[in-house]
């Protein structure tokens, strides 16, 4: 391994301010979530690679029992002017590739979410992976984050005039496949996901979930906004809608690669950039996730709450939420909550599942909902992936 260059780039780059950024927040944000999903309270964690400590404080502090090992001296400087007397934290200067300070299976998770971007053999990135099995305990989880080959070649190569992709092919930079062929002096290695496959084999390890903790949608503003100025028309982004996509896209793909598990085993898609609607989470936590998009897809785009209850009876529930989405730059917004009629007498209330008017006692209950963005009566004209969807709803809180 050559560490150098390495040392040369973090030494002059504000990895902390990185993930403090719009894009850096989603993915913080999305890193965090799986690892709560996945790592039991007051854990023991190993975080490799741990850079300035953005993930392995925020952990410590969570109640977690945290070890970190850096390679850069930098980033160890800044790690350490971030902590307070009551963070304990034990810090060491270490590569991925060699972990022997640490017995086997000492960890309930261990973190890789950096060594692998600067990896350019597979003996080294075998050898990454393995050390971190084996300091982690049987059945436990490890997280790995790679820099993938598809989506640098979407945001580097094809950016701007098309420039980056010539330099790319005239340096041989790429192969007949458009794989990115890296050398240390390029800092980041490319990776496919059969890659990651081979690897895993490689290493005795069972993947549990692959997850893209950020996206294409800056990239996709930028270009956008180029074909706007270079053919003067008003060329736009649009949230991905919701009404035919789930259901029927989801069919196919459950035709073709079976059920998947977090993938394919529900009846829809999550629709766009929206945190899934049986994520159990606050309006806060669901705003941070999805407003940092809103302002590539002008052309359209939704963040909504759910609430219980009558919201019309709870004013500053309803300006706190409005609230938030001024805090974090959300476009268009709404509060949801069920909103029953009976037909028969005039009767309102916001009862979940109303089946007989308490008035009169009647079966005739309109029940408007929000389901794509509309509000609708009646739900009899929605496919059954949104029907699923709207099943599976939680109440934001």
């Amino acid at each position: 391994m050559e560490y150098g260059y390495l040392e040369q780039y973090y030494t002059g780059h504000n990895e902390n301010g990185r993930l403090l950024s719009n894009h850096g927040r989603v993915e913080y944000l999305t890193t965090m979530r799986y690892i709560q999903r996945y790592v039991k309270p007051g854990s023991r964690i190993l975080e490799v690679g741990a850079g300035t400590g953005r993930y392995s404080i925020a952990l410590a502090r969570a109640g977690h029992r945290v070890t970190a090992v850096e390679l850069i001296q930098h980033n160890i400087d800044v790690f350490k002017s971030q902590l307070t007397a009551q963070d304990e934290i034990e810090i060491h200067q270490g590569n991925a590739i060699d972990l022997s300070i640490f017995a086997d299976e000492s960890f309930d998770a261990v973190l890789v979410l950096g060594p692998l971007y600067h990896l350019y053999t597979e003996e080294d990135q075998r050898a990454a992976l393995c050390e971190a099995k084996r300091v982690l305990k049987k059945d436990a989880t490890l997280f790995a984050a790679y820099c993938m080959n598809e989506a640098t070649m979407i945001q580097f190569c094809f950016r701007g005039d098309g420039q980056n992709m010539l330099d790319c092919l005239e340096k041989r930079m790429l192969t007949e496949d458009y794989k990115c062929i890296s050398t240390p002096a390029d800092l980041f290695q490319m990776m496919r996901i059969e890659e990651i496959d081979r690897l895993n084999s490689l290493c005795g390890l069972h993947r549990v979930q692959i997850v893209g903790v950020d996206t294409f949608a800056n990239y996709m503003r930028d270009r956008i906004n180029d074909f706007s100025e270079r053919y003067q028309h008003n060329y736009s982004v649009l949230a991905t809608p919701a009404e035919g996509l789930s259901g029927r896209f989801t069919r196919g793909d459950q035709k073709q690669f079976g059920r998947l598990p977090g993938i394919t085993d529900r009846e829809y898609y999550t629709n766009s950039n929206h945190v899934p609607v049986y994520y159990h989470c606050s309006p806060e936590h669901k705003a941070k996730i999805e407003g940092p998009y809103h302002k590539y897809e002008n052309a359209g785009h939704i963040f909504y709450v759910e609430v219980d209850g009558d919201a019309t009876h709870n004013p500053e529930a309803i300006m706190r939420i409005v609230d938030l989405m001024d805090k974090y730059d959300i476009g268009y917004g709404s509060v949801n909550h069920n909103r029953n009629r009976c037909m028969d007498c005039g009767y309102e209330n916001a009862d979940d599942n109303l089946t007989e008017c308490p008035h009169c006692h009647g079966h005739h209950i309109d029940t408007l909902q929000r389901i794509t963005g509309y509000l609708v009566g009646t739900t009899d004209r929605w496919n059954s992936g949104k029907l699923a969807e709207l099943k599976d709803r939680v109440v934001h809180k």
